[in-house]
């Protein structure tokens, strides 16, 4: 369903940081980008239980369609969450919640233990209030992809019956098509792998993953603003390839110098909060699940390193993405970082599906059209240019667009 693409994307925030832009300008700035951008999840931290402020930034939020995953600090944080969503009276507030944040660099030696315990009290107790029981209650997260899950799973018995759903932080900096993409030396594949240890058959979330855009650090390349915008729907797609239902990108704005906001520190938007805005609205398509159809195409051409994903809404158009998985930027001989442009594949796209009508665009950075095709009988072949930015070809059915049938129907 092409709304399982919009659906996914979820912003980390900190609307608790006082002294911060997400508290001083969240009715001005903050409130608006977030609906603006289309997001339906945040990502955050439960403020002071009597900080009655912070608790209705988050029911504002709520009222608008955006939903909070809420990190636990500690156990008493279950009556926080509860107020939450008394005070959204009828609107959720809270969807999911998950243990502290990262533990395995919380400078304990027994973190192991400690996190597994955790995670099991706090599970048994969301699941047995009636209140909370419906709430996704997510595993732990780590720094370290590679090593962190395998220390947990030796000493936490059948860890995944502590969680609804793993927990990744696969921070790279690099394009998601990576060999070492997953973080800390490995591909995406394989960290998500890794975290089967602990969470055996549960679906996988990354609550933390995104780009910097200056000031490069060790595990954290930095990027430029347009292989941002490159690079993050083509996370969002290589990751739903992989079976991850939801993606939380690393931040909307900075509150401090780590410099992966969406957004300027003046609250303008830059390059790859735009291709976020495109990527939702294009996909975007709530309501009822549905059965998808089938498209019956192929493509030709230089296929090395293509990439593609096939969607569909609810109205019979389908929705066709192809990429270039490469690399979109490089840094120079002097340190600093320049954007690459690999040259275009020119593919075709035969269609034995009978389409009327198709619109190819570049939603990365804009929604415009870049070339309309249309045949009354039927459209057999469109030749394709693409890039390492994702092209999406629209697809509407020759014969009068058939509504999806509902599952079940």
């Amino acid at each position: 369903m092409a709304d399982s693409a919009a659906d996914m994307i979820g912003v980390n925030t900190h609307l608790n940081y006082h002294g911060t832009v997400y508290v001083d300008r969240f009715a001005e700035l903050i409130r608006p980008r977030l609906v603006e951008l289309g997001v339906r999840h945040i990502r955050d931290n439960p403020g002071d239980h009597h900080d009655t402020p912070t608790k209705q930034r988050f029911v504002d939020l709520a009222q608008q369609g955006v939903r909070v995953l809420l990190a636990n600090w500690n156990h008493g944080h279950i009556a926080y969450v509860k107020s939450l969503n008394a005070m959204g009276v009828g609107t959720p507030v809270v969807e999911a919640v998950e243990p502290p944040n990262e533990h395995d660099i919380a400078g304990r030696e027994d973190w192991q233990e400690s996190i597994c315990d955790f995670s099991r009290i706090m599970h048994e107790a969301y699941k047995a209030d009636p209140a909370t029981a419906g709430l996704t209650v997510l595993g732990p997260s780590f720094a370290n992809t590679r090593d962190a899950p395998g220390e947990v799973a030796e000493v936490c018995d059948d860890a995944s019956a502590s969680m609804d759903a793993g927990n990744l932080h696969n921070y790279s900096g690099l394009h998601p098509e990576q060999a070492l993409a997953g973080g800390w030396g490995i591909s995406l594949p394989e960290a998500l792998q890794r975290y089967r240890a602990l969470a055996g058959d549960r679906p996988l979330w990354v609550s933390e993953n995104g780009y910097r855009m200056s000031r490069p650090a060790r595990g954290f390349p930095a990027v430029t603003e347009r292989a941002a915008a490159k690079y993050l729907p083509r996370q969002f797609l290589m990751h739903l390839k992989q079976g991850v239902p939801r993606y939380y990108i690393y931040q909307l704005i900075n509150n401090d110098d780590e410099d992966f906001g969406l957004l300027n520190d003046d609250g303008s938007r830059r390059l790859q909060y735009v291709a976020v805005k495109n990527f939702i609205a294009l996909f975007g398509d709530p309501g009822p699940a549905f059965g998808p159809g089938t498209l019956d195409y192929s493509l030709s051409g230089d296929l090395a390193d293509i990439q593609r994903a096939l969607f569909q809404k609810r109205d019979g158009r389908f929705y066709l993405v192809i990429w270039q998985g490469v690399a979109s930027v490089e840094e120079a001989p002097d340190g600093s970082l320049r954007d690459i442009e690999p040259a275009p594949r020119q593919l075709t796209l035969q269609l034995s599906s009978p389409i009327r009508e198709a619109r190819v665009l570049r939603p990365s950075f804009s929604l415009e059209p870049v070339a309309t095709h249309r045949d009354a009988n039927g459209i057999a072949a469109i030749p394709l240019s693409v890039s390492d930015q994702i092209t999406v070809v629209e697809l509407i059915p020759r014969s009068e667009v058939q509504a999806c049938r509902p599952e079940g129907a």
